[in-house]
Order: structure tokens, then C-alpha cells, then sequence
């Protein structure tokens, strides 16, 4: 702490003698034009750089005849044809700089300043609007002289700049001199001097590293990565984490590297495994197996030098990396596992307390050491200054050409509290979801059974009910919190679906009588009054089911609680998901801990083998409902698996009974299995090709495409984008009581609205990513784009009627845009990584 204190200290003086000293305007000579080599006092080397690589570089040092006891440094950059060069403001993507090594009695007292504006405009290779210097432009700088100092006075040094073609560009350094002489009757009339500070050193040149995000998770096979999480630090994460150990398949005695990668955002560096000023980085190794070290770690590039009350610091910037090798030994598995200990900080705002990584590959990997990583995908960098500064491939940016779409939304202010509240509301209400309305009927039949019940027995049942209810938001939670895995994505799976329209089929079934085997929760000689009743394992697994099917809808609650709680912590996703759980569960709860609420149920009878039968239907048409969901391809297939099941378990509960012989019930089963088993073996060899067109639609639908929304935004079109799957039940009500509607429609097409569904029904990064733009964490989420293309997106999550969408498109086209102001586009969403194509060459 004392060292970080002393560092801080210093950087504050740093920065306030900089504020202190006096700033003129630079002088210029006759016509403004900048002063001259050849005028007045200055001596200047003439013709640096090369003429033939397209640009020059020249400069001058001269008193200034206007403020006594001041000198300027003058560098004059030209470029030659459509070649150019940057500046020093936020519009350059690699700021001028001068690096002076020497200058002897002479202090830099000013920040450069260039003698003209740039000229800003598209650059193709940064994708952005960028400032840029054609032809000549003058960068200077002012400087202190010692004060009745006489004589020659000199500096020397190194110009940086980035020098940009029409195809790449490529950082420079040209060397600097400049000089000029003193007489002492000047020198005689000099104020006193002034606290020497020292200049900063070069920052090399900046990396366009993106955080990873939206990578699909999988095995971590021998690359992998992860953004470390900084605690009480609610920013964007200021550093990605890469680790490698590559080739994965060495054979014994072929060499094996281990690779670490940092890549920090603009403006946040971390330091050296160097002893130094500052925090070093400390790199350890906890278990190796089947390899052998063959040295020390090393890092690349240099570290950046600075001096930090009076030593040496050793800083990265953009990116670091640290490699080790190995050699493969013996035939044991390869096993590795260590940890690094880092601190960033961001300029000299702020550093976050260090931060020790853990990481792991092969036989040494658990969930544990690889808590929260990605595998990894790659693409290379565009040509450009990046190139030069590391040719480490990195996601290329997710570049939506300088458009903007941010939400127009209030800041979020929601509390834990606030989060946990919806949360608990979101699950209450997924009760009278109609996904969950089979099942009830189910559960009101083991509710009413539980009347003639103990007290005790009633509220056991209950509890294990909630526990299986629970166990499921668990398990979402664990998906969402370690996999990136939204509400209801498991229903993206085509097999999930197939095995969910299989499962309910089946359960239907058992509930028309069909056969009489109790599956959990199911109750079948119980209505009639048999021996057998729902146990605890039922009421588990009847939770657990309930919430599977309870997965593909969701309440506007449940969107707000989901989408703010996987922006947190692990534990606080965890706390959101569960209780969101404990909501769903809350009446069946409030049974068990007053059970004389049973009192104003019906009493058990023969209306209870009708109600279970016909609950069978609802089963049924739950079934049709998922089938909707399911790839045209397999829908046949799917409905013959249907027939298979239902033949083998009509055999099995319609060909014997508890009389029936061992012999019998054996041919029977044996039967039944080998009769389901040759339907279903046909139905898997009856996939065909789906060669059914889109169903009508009262919209003029066309598919989501990202260049496509950008082009439209550009143009000041407006927008509207459904984000919908066929298995997600409250997306099909938006549509078919709000969108597809004969209102909408005469709107949309009286406003020129184009129309896009981005469908969510199977996998797909890009829309994940636009989910995660938006705020969502899945679907439904409607976004309307207005026609200003300075304007903010307005976005509809959860369900929504037909005079909220209209409303929304009224205030959304009422944000018409300004007369030529069809270009002009604020940059927010720059920086999403984009996996499906490599950033353009």
C-alpha cells in the first residue's frame, strides 16, 4: 500500500506541475505559415525521412520573440498524394509524439499542438471516422529555457507517427535535431527557472483488442479464455485472458509451449514479471504432469520504461504476452495448472487491487480452475497499426460501421433487492403460463389426494415439490452463469425438443389410461381410489417437470430480474434464479403450511379419473404445441416415434394384468420393445428435407441481416425487429395479438417500416449478440428503430399489446431525421466481438 501510494503521489505531481506551467499560443511566422529552417535563428536537418516511402520530415527550434525565456520545437510532416498522416486529439487512432532523449537545459512545458485541424472522414483501415493530415502539417511544442543560460541549445530525439497509405499503414520513428543560439544579454533577462519534469516514454502502438464475448462455450481443449472480474469494479472489463498450450497432441520428447496472453483496453496498462515501481506480475505454476520445463518464462514485447519517483517502471499497454516451454515426457496424460497475480490501472485514475487468475489444461482442468472461460475463437487482424504492435490473431471487432443503437432506456438503477423482487413476482406468475397448465392439472389431482393426509405428510410434500422446482432454476442458473445460456435456450436443441414433445406424449398417454405405469408424480389407480399415491420422488420429479415445461415462456418480470442478474456476480445469478424458483413454488407452499385450505377442494371421487383424463388432452395439445417447434424435416419422423410408443405401451398395459403369468408378461414386454424399437428405427430413417414454404404473414417479413439493418439505419429508415422462436409461447401471442395484426400491418406499411424476425429457434451467435446489445437475455424482445439514425432504439421485452407496438411506433417515427443528417452516426457499439466472418483485409 505504501508503494502504491508513493506511485500515486508522484503521478499527481506529475500532472499538476504540467498544469502549472503557462501555455502561449505558438508563433508563427509571416501568413501564418509555420517558421521556417532556414529563417531567423534556426538550424534544422532538412529531408528526414523518404521521399520515396511518401512522406518527409523536417524540423526547427527557435526562442519565441513573443514570451521571453521560451523556446519552440517545430516538426513539420508532409505527405505525398492521397497518403497521410495523424494528429494528436481522440479523432487519431495513433497520437503524434515527441520523444526527446535529449535537451539540455531546456524543459517541455506544453502539449503538441498541430498548426490546422484535421480533416475528418471514413478510414478503411481503422473501419471509423478517423482525423487525418494531408500534404503539410506542423506539429509543435513549447519548452522552458534555463533561466541566463547562453550558448547553443539542442534536442534530440525521435518523432512517432503513423503513416497511412491507401492499403495499410505502419508506425514510424524518424529521428530529431534541432538547434539555435543564445547571446547572453537574452539570457541576462530570464525569470528564474522552474521544476524540471520529466516527459512521459513512447507508448507503442495501440492493439484493437476486444474482451471475448459471444464465443461458443465447449471443451477447453488446448485454448481458452477468460475476463478476469475485479471485485467492487462495475465497469468494462479492462483486461481478457488467453491461455494456450499448444500442440495438444505432442508425442514424447517434442516440445510444448504454454502461452498467456493479456490484451487490456485503451488507456489501462499492467506491469512486467520485472521487479519494479509498481506491481509486478507474478506467474507460478501449481501442477505439471507428463511435461518437462525446458526454461523460464518470457514476455514480449519490451516493457514500456517510466520513471516513477525516480525508478523504473515497467509497463505494458494493449497487450502482453508470457510464454514457457515445455517438453512432452513419458506416456502419462498431460496435466498443468497455475496462476498469475496482475494489477491494471487506467492511466492515473485509478488501479484496481491486484487480481490472482487461476488456469488450467488437460487432467488438471475442473470447474473449479475454469470458472467462467470461453473457448476460443479465432480471426486475424485487420492490416494496420495493430499488425506491427503484435501479430497475435484476436475476434475481430463486431463492426456495425459507425451506427448507433444504443436503447433509449433511463440509466439502470436496479437494486439486488429490486432484481429479487421481480424475480420472485416473474416466477409466482409463470403458474398461469400455458405451458405450465398440463402439469398443474396434474398436481391439482396430487393436491386434492393430499386432503385425507397428515398435516406433516402435506408439508413434506410440498417442500419436495419446491426442491425440484428449485433444482431446475438451478441448473439454468449454472448454465447461464458458466455457459452464456438464456431462459429457455435449451429448446434451441432440436433433440430437447423431440425428446420434450416424446416425453409429454408419453405422459399423456399414462393419463388417458392407456397404460398404468406410474411415472413420477403421475397418478393413476390413486383417482380411483387404489393403494398407490404420489410419493416423494413423484413430488420431486412433478417440480422438476413443471419447470422444464414452464422454460419456453417468461413474463416481462422474469425478462427485467434474468437480463440484470447475468450481468453479476456467480452467487448473485445464483440468488436471482433461485428465487425466482421459490416464486413459482410459493402455492403449493402455502398449501402445505395451511393445510386447511384443502378444505374447499372437492372431495375424492370418480370426477377425479375424468379430470386425469381429460387432462390427458392438455397433455396432448402441450405436445402439438412443442411439435410446432420442431425442424419440418423431422416432424413426420417424429409423429411415427409417436405411434411407436404408444403401440408398446398400449402392449404392455393392455396385454396382461397382475394375473398374468411371468411367461406372458415377458413375450408381451419383449414384444412391445422390439415393435417400438422397428418404428422408431423407421422414423430416424424418414428424415427428408423440409419443402414447405413460410407460413403467411400480415407483416411483410424478411430474415434479420446485420449489413442489411446497418444500411437501413444509414439511410434513415425505420425498423422493426421481432427477436422470436417457434418454441418460445409468448413470442406466438405477440405476434398474434400485437404484431400480426391488421392494424400493425396498415401502419407499417403507411410508414415505410421494413420488417425483420430474427429467429431464435435454433443456435445463432449473431442474434445472441444483438439479444446481448439490447439487454436481453433471450427472447421475446421487440426492438423498433426509429428513422433518425442519431436516435436511440426504443425495445419491448416480454409480452406487450397491439396498442403498446403502435404507441411505440408513433413516438419512434415522431424522431424524423434532420434534413442531409442521413450519415451522421454516433459510434457506441463498436466493440462486439463477431464470430461468423474474419475482419476485412
Amino acid at each position: 500500500m505504501d508503494r502504491m501510494r508513493r506511485k500515486m503521489s508522484g503521478l499527481r505531481t506529475f500532472a499538476a506541475l504540467l498544469a502549472l506551467v503557462a501555455c502561449a499560443p505558438f508563433a508563427v511566422a509571416q501568413n501564418g505559415s509555420p517558421l521556417d529552417l532556414d529563417g531567423g535563428l534556426g538550424l534544422g536537418l532538412p529531408g528526414l525521412g523518404d521521399e520515396k516511402a511518401g512522406f518527409s520530415v523536417s524540423a526547427t527550434l527557435s526562442e519565441d520573440p513573443a514570451k521571453a525565456g521560451e523556446a519552440i520545437l517545430a516538426v513539420k510532416i508532409t505527405t505525398v498524394g492521397k497518403s497521410n498522416t495523424y494528429g494528436v486529439d481522440e479523432t487519431s487512432p495513433y497520437k503524434t509524439k515527441f520523444v526527446l532523449k535529449s535537451h539540455a537545459r531546456l524543459t517541455p512545458t506544453g502539449d503538441i499542438t498541430p498548426d490546422h485541424e484535421p480533416k475528418v472522414s471514413f478510414d478503411k483501415n481503422f473501419n471509423k471516422k478517423v482525423g487525418k493530415y494531408t500534404g503539410e502539417v506542423t506539429f509543435s511544442q513549447r519548452l522552458k529555457i534555463d533561466a541566463r543560460a547562453s550558448g547553443d541549445f539542442e534536442v534530440a530525439g525521435t518523432v512517432n507517427f503513423l503513416f497511412c497509405d491507401e492499403d495499410n499503414c505502419s508506425p514510424k520513428k524518424e529521428p530529431l535535431t534541432a538547434s539555435f543560439k543564445r547571446t547572453p544579454e537574452t539570457a541576462a533577462a530570464d525569470p528564474e527557472p522552474v521544476a524540471v519534469v520529466k516527459m512521459p516514454e513512447e507508448l507503442p502502438p495501440p492493439v484493437e483488442a476486444v474482451a471475448a464475448a459471444g464465443y461458443k462455450p465447449g471443451p477447453l481443449s488446448c485454448e481458452y479464455q477468460i475476463a478476469p472480474k475485479f471485485p467492487r469494479f462495475d465497469g468494462p472489463n479492462p483486461v481478457t485472458a488467453t491461455f494456450k498450450l499448444c500442440p495438444p497432441d505432442a508425442k514424447p520428447g517434442e516440445p510444448v509451449t504454454l502461452t498467456i496472453s493479456l490484451a487490456l483496453r485503451d488507456s489501462w496498462h499492467t506491469y512486467s514479471i520485472r521487479e519494479g515501481e509498481g506491481f509486478p506480475t507474478v506467474l507460478e505454476l501449481d501442477q505439471v504432469e507428463g511435461l518437462e520445463p525446458a526454461g523460464d518464462f518470457k514476455e514480449s514485447p519490451e516493457p514500456v520504461v517510466k520513471q516513477v519517483d525516480g525508478k523504473d517502471s515497467f509497463n505494458f499497454y494493449n497487450k502482453v504476452e508470457w510464454t514457457r516451454d515445455f517438453k512432452r515426457v513419458g506416456d502419462k496424460p498431460v496435466g498443468l495448472s497455475g496462476s498469475f497475480r496482475i494489477q491494471v490501472c487506467e492511466g492515473t485514475k485509478q488501479c484496481l487491487a491486484p487480481k490472482k487468475q487461476v488456469f488450467a489444461f488437460g487432467t488438471a482442468q475442473t470447474a473449479k480452475n475454469t470458472e467462467g472461460a470461453q473457448r476460443l475463437g479465432i480471426a486475424s487482424l485487420p492490416k494496420g497499426p495493430a499488425e506491427v504492435a503484435s501479430e497475435a490473431p484476436v475476434a475481430p471487432a463486431f463492426d456495425l460501421q459507425g451506427t448507433q443503437f444504443d436503447i433509449a432506456e433511463e440509466s439502470d438503477t436496479t437494486t439486488l433487492w429490486g432484481a429479487l423482487v421481480f424475480a420472485f413476482i416473474g416466477g409466482l406468475t409463470l403458474n398461469i403460463m400455458p405451458c405450465v397448465l398440463p402439469v398443474l392439472a396434474i398436481k391439482i389431482l396430487s393436491i386434492v389426494q393430499q386432503a385425507g393426509e397428515s398435516r406433516g405428510r402435506i408439508l413434506l410434500m410440498n417442500i419436495v415439490y419446491t426442491f425440484g422446482v428449485i433444482s431446475v432454476f438451478a441448473l439454468l442458473a449454472t448454465l447461464a452463469a458458466f455457459f452464456s445460456l438464456g431462459w429457455g435456450q435449451q429448446f434451441q436443441k432440436e433433440w430437447f425438443r423431440v425428446a420434450t414433445v416424446l416425453i409429454v406424449f408419453v405422459c399423456g398417454l399414462n393419463l388417458l389410461g392407456v397404460f398404468e405405469i406410474l411415472l413420477p408424480g403421475m397418478l393413476s389407480q390413486a383417482a380411483g381410489g387404489g393403494e398407490h399415491r404420489e410419493g416423494y420422488f413423484g413430488a420431486f420429479m412433478t417440480g422438476i417437470f413443471a419447470t422444464l415445461l414452464a422454460t419456453p415462456c417468461s413474463t416481462g418480470y422474469m425478462t427485467y430480474a434474468l437480463a440484470w442478474s447475468v450481468k453479476q456476480t456467480t452467487p448473485v445469478i445464483y440468488l436471482v434464479w433461485c428465487t425466482m424458483g421459490l416464486g413459482m413454488a410459493l402455492p403449493y407452499l402455502v398449501i402445505g403450511v395451511c393445510p386447511w385450505l384443502l378444505k374447499y377442494l372437492p372431495r375424492p371421487g370418480m370426477w377425479m379419473v375424468q379430470f386425469k383424463q381429460a387432462s390427458a388432452f392438455a397433455m396432448f395439445g402441450a405436445a402439438i404445441w412443442f411439435l410446432m417447434a420442431i425442424d419440418q424435416r423431422n416432424l413426420l419422423p417424429v409423429l411415427t416415434a409417436c405411434v411407436g410408443l404408444g403401440l408398446g405401451l398400449w402392449m404392455i398395459g393392455g396385454l396382461y394384468d397382475r394375473e398374468s403369468s411371468l411367461r406372458r408378461k415377458s413375450i408381451v414386454r419383449m414384444t412391445s420393445f422390439v415393435a417400438t424399437f422397428l418404428i422408431c428405427t423407421i422414423a430416424y430413417r424418414m428424415h427428408t428435407a423440409a419443402t414447405a414454404p413460410p407460413p403467411d404473414s400480415e407483416l411483410p417479413w424478411i430474415a434479420f441481416n446485420q449489413e442489411k439493418l446497418i444500411e437501413l439505419r444509414k439511410s434513415g429508415k425505420p425498423v422493426l425487429i421481432d427477436f422470436t422462436a417457434d418454441w418460445c409461447a409468448i413470442c406466438k401471442q405477440n405476434e398474434r395479438l400485437a404484431l400480426n395484426t391488421i392494424n400493425t400491418a396498415e401502419f407499417v406499411r403507411n410508414n415505410g417500416i421494413t420488417t425483420m424476425v430474427a429467429d431464435f429457434t435454433n443456435e445463432s451467435d449473431e442474434i445472441l449478440r444483438w439479444l446481448d446489445h439490447f439487454k436481453s437475455i433471450s427472447v421475446p424482445l421487440t426492438v423498433v428503430v426509429p428513422p433518425d439514425p442519431n436516435a436511440k432504439v426504443i425495445r419491448l421485452a416480454g409480452a406487450f399489446s397491439e396498442a403498446k407496438l403502435l404507441s411505440t411506433l408513433e413516438k419512434a417515427m415522431a424522431q424524423t431525421a434532420p434534413p442531409g443528417d442521413g450519415t451522421m452516426m454516433a459510434e457506441t457499439a463498436r466493440k462486439m466481438v463477431m464470430n461468423e466472418k474474419p475482419a476485412k483485409e
